[in-house]
């Protein structure tokens, strides 16, 4: 029975075995399932199949063996002498085989499409560095076209400059650039009827050069080599003491049509060096191969061993043909046809075309030279082209959409071949070949230092599933072949190369910007994985952070995103100041039986909360965990919260009281309603565990009243968007943060040196927020005699300028110079005597949810009077408050010799009660409770005598 393929997931036939474990190939499905206006998809393009000789080996050997081989190699043996030019090709070859290392290692980790080196960098890196290096690669590619038809240009100005073919009266400037110019048009008809034709002409050029080497090494046996040349040119690079070369001066890099300059060594080497940057060649042709993943690591790298032989051995024969240049013509005589050997060899580019021993030789020569060069400009024309045309169809840089057109008949990338001729033509406007070349060279070291880099990163990662077909590589080969290439950049032109890099950071920013998400996948993933592990490793075994490098870490519990609670979230958000910010929430699961249901709400909460970090734009970890009840839950969640050393250690959670709206939404499941005694319970938790805590009440009134009218958006997510918009974007410099601090005993309102330091510091690094910039910082005094008040200011300003916080300090008393003693012994009644029975009323209804819990029916009428007097104190001076922050004391724990728990649970209804007496009807309030101090001088830690007291030791 035929089995369909590709089938929908809601389909009725089933996947094949191969797709399921294979999945999707990484390539062109995003063009596939949405194809461009005018662009084939891949199930109308009949694309080409191209074996590894006639895709991967036949270009990479034109390419390589082009305007370099016959018209550089006697000028670079002739300026550095034999040791010279194998030490250029010793650094050529090193980076050219380790760069075709990573190539093939890359290549051979899973499907190969088209694209070259962009696709390998892109699929393996991301699409920022893909895209930033394929814009290069394609310049490079480019420039090297221009570079053979400037090659070919000065060979056939050279040959007939005395025929009717080209105008000896005229410049030969023009002269070149016109006959570019022609050959840059047949160029493009071959490419414009696609690589196919291409591939069938580059096996007749591939002869022609293959017949020329072999005709001209054997010219040079039959005119007759000197071992005594040989040893000169062997000799020329220790001629001096600084063992430099010594380049002739008549030898200019740049022709007489374009100025000139003295070469050196790495002028040399930058020249040189493009007879080797031809072996991306067959990578470029990805697209067009059968088997890409095998044609590549083998062509290229049987390439590249070809080619060097070449190279090398053509230098010992040039050597042992002709003397070095410094001996100068007059030393040396008559050459072969007449010439002066050494001038020649040092000055003259095109000796190689004088080597032949007869006519017909000569004249083939010259045509292979021809066809070669043509060859490879149109190769690199047509890898620029569909690196281009890669690009576009990948969506990594938007304004290159229209480049993604191919035809229907092996997808040629026609309108990216049109934008290609445009540039080439620009380029061979460019004096001459050598001034070309060193660019060309830039852009190829740049590409391969960013492939180098992809295979080392790769490696070291230690990803699973970079598994290559091609084994003969290590991180080591990488990086060498990256340090290398970034090494020879600056020694090249250290000007340029740094442009080249800035230009490549420039494309990088804009696409990491600009690009949409791509389903490839990035390194930065399995660098940041890496790195984080390797370091919270070493977080882990640091002992306890030390006291002057304590960050922020917060857990903010939440049951779901309501309206009014997008206020605490973004304000808990802001109180992180570079640490970590965890969301918790607690799943109800009622009934063991049904634990796969309350799974199955706690994957949809996580999915809730993603989303809404990102549609807040919020730097937090959303943490959901299930449990019978919200307290076990909370306990789960402050145990299991953060990794390794890096875990939250203050809990936030909202004061529990009616609210004017619904959620945006639920947790999934029926929602936990915190009710007040459990808050307490909770907070008692987190102080046994160490972690400091925070209170929010009345954060809801920072939002806008007409925020809180408004009806829902159809998105309930995009509504609590809608509510951040409508804030004040900044707070004014006449609006405060305020810090309240009081001496008195016995009050819920105590300023205990933990919770002290904690709301001082938590203030001051909101004042550095964005939206908290332009408030002031006050810290506000309370004392219940106006005897203690101007002391207490003066050692809060010492306090302040000690500890290097700017605020303006305010103390205020209370009318009732008594109170502190009422307060004081109603509190010992209340909370401090284990055997007395507290002085409360039969206890009320405890707090469920609704505006009307916590009332005086819990507290005593003079502790009741007491807070309130404070309370009305506080609201006096709060006109221009936009935020308080009030240290509180810690709630009464349970002592497990009591017996008798009712004590305790009065007790914790008489501190809930205090909680809400104290900070009724106040602008946005932040009840702070803190373990340990956080705060230091400028060497030591802050700290109090047992008094209360402000002491800095």
């Amino acid at each position: 029975m035929e089995r369909t393929r590709g089938a929908s997931l809601g389909g009725d036939t089933d996947p094949l075995l191969g797709e399921v474990l294979l999945g999707q190939p990484a390539h062109y499905e995003e063009v596939a399932e949405k194809p461009s206006a005018g662009t084939s998809t891949q199930a109308t393009v009949q694309r080409n199949e191209l074996s590894t000789f006639r895709g991967v080996f036949v270009p990479c050997v034109i390419s390589m063996f082009g305007v370099i081989l016959f018209l550089r190699v006697g000028w670079t043996v002739g300026q550095l002498g034999l040791v010279g030019a194998f030490a250029v090709l010793a650094l050529c070859a090193s980076v050219t085989f380790l760069t075709a290392i990573s190539i093939c290692c890359i290549s051979t980790n899973g499907n190969m499409r088209g694209g070259g080196i962009y696709y390998m960098t892109s699929r393996s890196l991301g699409p920022e560095f893909g895209g930033s290096i394929g814009i290069i690669f394609f310049m490079a590619n480019l420039l090297s076209a221009s570079l053979y038809l400037k090659g070919l240009a000065e060979q056939l100005c050279t040959d007939y400059i005395d025929s009717a073919i080209i105008n000896p009266t005229t410049n030969a400037y023009w002269n070149e650039v016109l006959v570019a110019t022609v050959a840059l048009v047949f160029c493009m008809g071959v490419c414009f009827v696609g690589a196919s034709l291409f591939s069938r002409i580059t096996i007749v050029i591939f002869a022609m050069v293959v017949f020329s080497v072999f005709m001209s090494a054997v010219s040079f046996i039959y005119s007759g080599l000197s071992l005594e040349n040989f040893s000169d040119n062997f000799k020329l690079l220790f001629i001096t003491d600084s063992f430099s070369p010594q380049c002739s001066d008549d030898g200019k890099v740049i022709s007489d049509s374009g100025g000139g300059t003295p070469p050196s060594f790495f002028v040399v080497f930058a020249v040189f060096f493009n007879g080797m940057t031809g072996f991306n060649a067959g990578a470029n042709m990805s697209g067009d191969l059968k088997n890409p993943g095998q044609s590549i690591p083998r062509g290229t790298m049987q390439a590249c061993v070809a080619v060097a032989s070449v190279y090398a051995f053509f230098f010992c024969l040039m050597a042992a043909g002709f003397r070095p240049s410094q001996a100068g013509a007059e030393e040396m005589g008559e050459g072969w046809g007449g010439w002066a050997a050494a001038r020649e060899l040092g000055v003259q580019h095109a000796i190689m075309q004088q080597v032949p021993f007869a006519g017909w030789a000569e004249t083939l020569q010259r045509l292979a030279i021809v066809g070669s060069l043509f060859g490879s400009a149109t190769s690199s024309i047509i890898g620029g082209s569909r690196i281009l045309q890669a690009l576009a169809r990948d969506n990594v840089i938007t304004v290159l959409a229209p480049f993604a057109i191919g035809s229907k008949r092996g997808d040629e990338p026609l309108v990216a071949l049109v934008l290609g001729w445009i540039v080439v033509q620009g380029f061979l406007f460019v004096g001459s070949l050598d001034a070309l070349a060193p660019t060309t060279t830039l852009c190829f070291l740049l590409s391969y230092t960013t492939v180098n880099f992809a295979c080392f990163v790769l490696t070291i990662s230690g990803a699973p599933n970079f598994r290559p077909a091609f084994r003969y590589f290590s991180w080591h080969t990488g990086a060498i072949g990256m340090v290398l290439s970034i090494s020879t950049m600056c020694l090249v032109n250290i000007t340029n190369a740094v442009i080249s890099v800035c230009v490549a950071v420039i494309i990088f920013y804009y696409i990491s910007v600009t690009c949409p998400p791509k389903r490839w996948g990035s390194i930065q993933q399995a660098i940041i994985f890496h790195q984080v592990r390797k370091y919270l490793l070493r977080l882990e075994d640091m002992p306890r952070q030390h006291i002057k490098y304590w960050r922020p870490g917060i857990m903010l519990l939440t049951a779901g995103v309501e309206v009014e609670d997008t206020q605490l979230l973004k304000l808990a958000d802001e109180l992180k100041k570079g640490g970590i910010y965890c969301l918790g929430t607690v799943v109800p699961v009622e009934e063991e039986g049904r634990m796969h249901l309350g799974t199955t709400n706690a994957l949809k909460s996580v999915e809730n909360w993603s989303s809404t970090v990102r549609l807040l734009n919020m730097k937090a970890f959303p943490m959901v965990n299930t449990a019978p009840s919200l307290r076990q839950g909370t306990q789960n969640l402050l145990l299991s919260a953060g990794l390794g050393g890096l875990r939250p250690h203050t809990l936030v959670l909202n004061f529990p009281e009616s609210r004017a709206s619904r959620p945006v939404y639920d947790v999934p499941g029926e929602p936990f309603g915190m009710k007040a005694n459990e808050m307490v319970k909770i907070m008692n938790d987190a102080l046994f565990m160490g972690m400091h805590t925070m209170v929010g009440r009345h954060v809801e009134k920072l939002l806008q009243v007409e925020t809180l009218q408004r009806p829902p958006a159809q998105n309930p997510l995009q509504a609590v968007v809608d509510v951040l918009r409508t804030l004040s974007p900044a707070y004014s410099n006449s609006q405060y943060i305020d810090v309240w601090i009081s001496r008195m005993d016995g009050l819920v309102l105590e300023a205990t040196p933990a919770s002290f330091s904690l709301a001082l510091l938590s203030a001051w690094m909101l004042t550095t927020s964005r939206r908290w910039r332009g408030t002031k910082l006050r810290v506000m005094g309370i004392v219940s005699l106006w005897q203690d008040k101007e002391e207490h200011k003066l050692e809060l300003e010492h306090t302040l300028l000690t500890l290097r916080i700017e605020a303006e300090v305010q103390v205020v008393t209370l009318d009732d110079g008594c109170l502190e003693r009422e307060v004081k012994s109603t509190m010992e009644i209340g909370l401090s005597s284990p055997g007395h029975e507290p002085e409360v009323r039969a206890p009320a209804a405890m707090c469920q949810g609704q505006a009307e819990a916590c009332d005086d029916d819990v507290l005593s009428p003079r502790f009741s009077e007491a807070l309130s007097a404070v309370n009305s104190t506080i609201r006096e001076n709060c006109a221009n408050t936009a935020l308080v922050f009030m240290p509180v004391a810690a709630p009464p724990t349970s002592n497990t010799s009591r017996e008798d728990l009712r004590a305790l649970v009065s007790d914790l209804e008489v501190y809930t009660a205090s909680l809400d007496k104290i900070s009724a009807n106040l602008p946005p309030t932040l009840l702070v409770t803190g373990v340990h101090a956080v705060m230091t001088t400028q060497l030591h830690v802050l700290m109090y005598d047992v008094s209360g007291e402000f002491i800095v030791l």
